[in-house]
């Protein structure tokens, strides 16, 4: 579980479509977020009953439909009474540090709106593999390498 004090002033917001065999692992090491919001874009596995039992803290909203990612994220984002929001896709797991570098971004560069992980896939080695809005980018291009 993460311990940081950036995540007492965050709302985690993650979607949920049918994704039991990947969320508990992306909701584990937030549980220590002043809030955690799952938005359920209409799932018809077991995945809503199994975070009600695993993890009762988190505040399920139910949308009755699957009106995709981007909607769904909405409801999430407009339903947050923190300061930050941390959007995580349902499949995705945040190291121990990932959650600490991205609040200090945002600390680092207060008129950022947004901060966004870069994502390496270690089978292809340490070339960037993906970098925000489609961009991809060589890492010699990014601020700070």
């Amino acid at each position: 579980m993460l311990q940081t004090p950036a995540l007492e002033e965050t709302t985690v917001v993650t979607i949920n479509y049918n994704s039991i065999d990947v969320i508990a692992n992306c909701l584990e090491p937030l549980l220590e977020a002043k809030e955690i919001i799952v938005v359920d874009n209409d799932s018809n596995d077991q995945s809503l009953a199994m975070i009600a039992e695993r993890f009762p803290s988190v505040r399920i909203i139910a949308t009755g439909e699957n009106a995709g990612n981007g909607a769904g994220l909405n409801v999430g984002i407009f339903a947050a009474k923190t300061p930050y929001v941390l959007i995580i896709d349902p499949d995705a797991v945040l190291t121990p540090d990932n959650f600490q570098l991205l609040y200090q971004g945002l600390q680092d560069f207060p008129d950022a709106a947004f901060t966004a992980p870069l994502m390496f896939i270690p089978r292809h080695g340490q070339d960037l593999w993906v970098m925000g809005a489609g961009e991809n980018h060589a890492q010699s291009h990014l601020r700070g390498a």
